[in-house]
């Protein structure tokens, strides 16, 4: 593929990551599948390389990288395993929280963890809509020194082994659509929080997708993260990362199922010669590669962009780069199947796993209609 221009230190980082994908989760991601679980020793790995640590200052221990770190990383591992990419990137948006709005001591309480083994959540979605924050009907009343939360979130990444919770919730009882919405760091071990229906699904087997449960559970007020009434500003500054980082997790499985279909077909014989010198097969692979680079390209100016402090139509960006880059995602994919015909369809094979975790990206982080809705209204209204 065409080379992009990264730093020395982006370089390695990236070098050392692929590495580590080839050695360790490769040769476990149809495991990972099948079990519907992601080893705790592998993210350890994570742990260890300081993968959890990339958007933590380098002042409570990080590595005080930005959005093109955490995209370089996600996309290397999900080469390998969609599964394994949930984690990084429950890390990051905890990570993101704390250095927006987060105190002194909020910070020196939770950095820690993030980098280790304190595994996150990001908590929007309800049972009665996942687009739609101005509709969370979770809330969160003020009683003394505690806020006491009632409702249920669902579809929650990570949501079944997290220790921590980040939790978008009504904290004005009196507010309706996007006003009074505020975030809440929620532990695991909080009086009258549970989590409920584990959903199996089609395809990101071993990231936990869970209900959560909240009882009059009691929120100490010290865990609001910044000023209540802010959720929704909160939300749209964290959506200018995750959706590109959601963006290079889809172009990550792409481009391993590319690699693997090219592999495949070029040992492949076919009526006397090499599935890879017909003609039809050649142009679906130059199709397949130049909008893999297309959507790299949109996605790592978006994060060099938000690294350099350049914000102007940065959501905009963020949505045609997420929006774009899934379908692509889905439709290589896809392809990568079609190719290689029956094996393609095999479980034998990796490309039908990578076929089924493509679909859960076009409707993750707000469906690609979504997507869609937001890019008109910014360029139109």
């Amino acid at each position: 593929m065409l080379r992009m221009l990264f730093t020395e230190s982006q370089e390695r980082m990236k070098a050392n990551v692929k590495r580590m994908v080839q050695e360790r989760v490769i040769p476990r991601a149809a495991e990972i599948d099948e079990k519907d679980e992601v080893p705790i020793d592998l993210l350890k790995i994570f742990s260890e390389m300081g993968i959890f640590s990339i958007l933590v200052p380098e002042e409570f221990g990080g590595l005080g990288g930005g959005l093109t770190e955490l995209c370089l990383t996600m996309e290397e591992i999900a080469k390998g395993s969609v599964s394994c990419v949930s984690s990084v990137l429950g890390q990051a948006v905890g990570a993101l929280l704390l250095k927006f709005v987060g105190n002194e001591e909020q910070k020196a309480k939770y950095y820690t963890r993030i980098m280790k083994d304190g595994y996150i959540a990001f908590c929007l979605t309800e049972a009665q809509g996942g687009s739609d924050l101005g509709g969370i009907t979770t809330k969160a009343i003020r009683n003394g020194d505690y806020y006491i939360v009632s409702g249920r979130k669902a579809f929650i990444t990570q949501g079944g082994y997290a220790e921590g919770y980040i939790t978008l919730v009504r904290t004005d009882p009196t507010s309706v659509g996007r006003k009074g919405l505020s975030f809440l760091w929620i532990d695991k071990e909080t009086e009258g929080f549970s989590t409920g229906k584990e959903e199996k699904r089609m395809g990101h087997r071993g990231s936990s997708s869970t209900e959560l449960i909240f009882d009059n559970a009691k929120v100490p007020r010290s865990q609001l993260l910044g000023q209540e009434g802010e959720g929704i500003e909160l939300a749209r500054r964290i959506l200018s990362y995750t959706r590109p980082a959601i963006a290079i997790w889809a172009i990550g499985n792409a481009e391993g199922a590319l690699e693997y279909a090219m592999d495949y077909i070029k040992t492949r014989p076919q009526f006397g010669k090499m599935i890879s010198e017909f003609q039809a097969v050649r142009f679906i692979i130059a199709e397949m590669a130049t909008k893999i680079e297309l959507a790299k390209s949109l996605i790592y100016r978006v994060a060099s962009m938000v690294d350099g402090g350049v914000f102007d139509d940065i959501l905009t960006l963020a949505s045609m780069a997420k929006w774009y880059s899934t379908d692509v995602g889905m439709e290589v994919t896809t392809q990568a199947v079609q190719i290689m015909g029956s094996y393609g369809y095999s479980r034998e094979y990796p490309v039908e796993r990578m076929m089924r975790d493509a679909k859960g990206l076009q409707i993750a982080e707000g469906a690609n209609e979504i997507q869609k809705v937001i890019i008109a209204k910014n360029i139109l209204d």
